[in-house]
């Protein structure tokens, strides 16, 4: 029996935004193989989007509780948000709350509301009546972004992760389908996306502690309007306050400066790790193909030799087929001559019958009595 772990259940989700393209080209695996260096919590990432090619990142943490920001490489971090789904909407009857795999009322038309059993009675796909909403009875579809019913359930679902709540808890302390105002905000006092919210006692004696330096801020600085220097000494010191406030204002300034150019300085160490990471890629896929181009130049050479093998036997048989050439022309020519003597022979030999046969009969007439 082999157990598996239900990644739905034993973890939460989170969602970053790949603004500056510093994962673009990556698969999910090697982001997965990247997050987990510094992050043991992440269990699984996906990249959303067309072919893959989003710029939107989901990212699966184990626990309940989504950490604030996840580093890549240590030093490229990016802030964590939470994952809002889309509200539930049942494709058989249309409605919300529940998923048609465990629907059992009658089917619905998503475009004019029709009920209907089998698709002989009617077919959403090939409709033509008036547009009319199952859920507010307006004159649209069911999935129009206009839909009142549709704009409520978006705010119980945000307000779902927002406040991990269940769906009926949700319905049941917003059941306008408003979200929360900002008295309930810090009466509640809770977080509420990423702002962190204080009740009414601590806001209202921080208010009172910040008008009370207000106050004391303006009535130095009346005194000082009124109090006139009396003494040259007086008036060194007060030259000496102004130099020290201005070397305090060049102070600040040079403190700005060095910030300004601290930030250049991260932003280009983080462009020129981009750009090295870049650059290690495409080392990589350089000598990738140096060596598919090697072992290329390795099968031209041996096609190369064979090439010259064949050339070699072909000069060989051009060679032995002239050898034969020559030795049957002169096999022909002695069995030409053998047969031109065998003729002149033959031919001797007939002429001495002819004679020998013409011999005869004047022998023959000499023998005969008169």
């Amino acid at each position: 029996m082999q157990v598996t772990e239900n990644i739905d259940k034993n973890t939460i989700q989170g969602i970053i935004h790949d603004e500056t393209n510093e994962l673009k080209g990556m698969e999910d695996e090697e982001m997965l193989q990247v997050a987990t260096q510094d992050n043991p919590r992440v269990r699984m990432v996906k990249r959303f989007g067309k072919d893959g090619k989003g710029r939107i990142i989901g990212i699966h943490f184990t626990g309940q509780k989504l950490p604030e920001r996840i580093s890549f490489w240590k030093e490229l971090s990016m802030p964590v948000q939470k994952n809002i789904p889309p509200p539930p909407r049942c494709f058989n009857c249309q409605t919300y709350g529940h998923m048609s795999r465990t629907c059992r009322d009658d089917r619905v038309c998503w475009r004019c509301a029709t009920v209907y059993k089998t698709k002989e009675e009617h077919d959403p796909d090939t409709c033509n009546q008036p547009m009319k909403c199952v859920n507010c009875g307006g004159n649209h579809t069911v999935a129009s972004p206009a839909c009142e019913q549709h704009k409520k359930e978006k705010v119980w679902a945000r307000i779902r992760v927002e406040q991990n709540l269940t769906y009926k808890e949700a319905k049941e302390r917003y059941p306008m389908g408003k979200l929360p105002s900002y008295a309930e905000k810090i009466n509640a006092n809770f977080e509420f996306g990423r702002t962190h919210y204080k009740p009414n006692g601590a806001r209202q004696e921080e208010n009172k502690s910040i008008n009370l330096e207000k106050i004391m801020e303006r009535l130095e600085k009346i005194e000082e309007a009124i109090v006139k220097p009396s003494t040259s000494q007086d008036d060194d010191e007060g030259g000496k306050e102004t130099a020290a406030d201005a070397s305090d204002v060049k102070w600040k300034e040079q403190q700005q400066q060095l910030t300004e150019l601290t930030k250049r300085m991260t932003f280009q160490e983080t462009e020129h790790k981009r750009m090295s990471r870049q650059i290690e890629v495409q080392d990589k896929i350089i000598k990738q193909l140096q060596n598919e181009n090697k072992n290329k130049e390795e099968q031209i050479k041996k096609l190369n030799e064979q090439n010259g093998v064949l050339n070699a036997q072909k000069e060989n048989l051009i060679v032995e087929n002239e050898r034969l050439k020559i030795n049957a022309n002169k096999t022909m020519k002695v069995e030409i001559e053998a047969l031109k003597a065998e003729i002149t022979r033959l031919n001797g030999k007939l002429v001495h019958q002819e004679g020998a046969e013409d011999a005869l009969p004047q022998r023959s007439k000499k023998s005969r009595p008169k």
